[in-house]
């Protein structure tokens, strides 16, 4: 193409043009807004989440999900009966069809006069051609390779299964952990402040901060155990309400029998002889002559 030149402007000799502007009084700009209108999410997408739902719905969730685990649990079971051998001798003990079976073929066999008897070294593969025994370790072979991956698949689904199942249990627990900690921490909270008399009002807080941390941390720990299937949703969901019971047990009692275990002054009756020997002897061992 022709680049064409501007024959109004001064053309200089280095071929560069002059910087043109445009000057107006009012520039109107229309700009798109519609993508950005509020819409209402649909209540139905988190109707079934396990967080929007309530113990009884909760528990009927969890019993569908165990009952469609076990429907697959028998489904897998019938696969591996019918598709894949396992070698076990307890299981053909207990299989009485196949027991009565083998007794039958047993007694037809001493029935016959003449048994042939075996060939040394001959086998089944050795009254096919090459091209048959190819295509039939071909075929065992495959039958192996999709067994093996059937079996993979089905051991990931019983395990996504299994921690879809936990989360639903987990839930159930938390409704009902958390009330139980707003009470046991009123139990520590509460003996805090009537035990410690002297520090104003930081001094509780402080020691009520750092026992909701602990039940913070053994709480989040416990979940995170549960939901690996690591521990019991039970074990895991309360284990910050069992680590701080016996403390908030202990609190209420020497609360209540208006005990002085926290307060400065009693630890202060046997801290000060010691600090007081302590210089004493310090005194001593600097006024002997070395």
């Amino acid at each position: 193409y022709e680049d064409m030149q501007d024959k109004r402007l001064p053309r200089k000799k280095d071929n560069n043009f002059e910087l043109l502007r445009s000057e107006f009084e009012k520039i109107m700009i229309r700009i798109d807004l519609s993508n950005f209108d509020f819409n209402n999410t649909d209540e139905e997408l988190f109707s079934q989440y396990y967080e929007m739902l309530n113990m009884k719905q909760l528990k009927y969730l969890e019993d569908s999900l165990v009952l469609k685990l076990e429907t697959r649990r028998v489904d897998f079971k019938t696969y591996l009966d019918g598709n894949i051998y396992l070698r076990n001798t307890e299981r053909v003990k207990k299989d009485s069809i196949g027991q009565a079976n083998a007794d039958a073929q047993k007694a037809k066999i001493k029935n016959k006069k003449k048994l042939k008897k075996p060939v040394p070294g001959e086998s089944f593969y050795d009254f096919l051609s090459n091209y048959d025994n190819i295509a039939l370790y071909k075929i065992a072979k495959n039958l192996a390779r999709n067994n093996y991956n059937y079996l993979q698949r089905s051991q990931e689904e019983f395990k996504n299964r299994k921690k879809y199942i936990t989360r639903y249990k987990i839930e159930q627990h938390r409704k009902i952990m958390l009330s139980f900690a707003c009470i046991v921490l009123f139990f520590i909270g509460a003996p805090l402040g009537a035990i410690i008399r002297k520090g104003g009002f930081g001094f509780p807080v402080v020691f009520s901060i750092i026992f909701f941390l602990i039940f913070h941390i053994t709480s989040t720990a416990g979940e995170k155990m549960a939901k690996q299937d690591v521990a019991p949703a039970f074990f895991g969901m309360w284990l910050g309400i069992i680590v701080l019971l016996p403390f908030s047990i202990f609190l209420t009692n020497k609360a209540i029998n208006d005990s002085t275990i926290l307060d400065k002054e009693f630890y202060n009756r046997f801290l000060i002889p010691i600090t007081r020997f302590l210089r004493i002897r310090k005194k001593e061992n600097e006024s002997t002559p070395a």
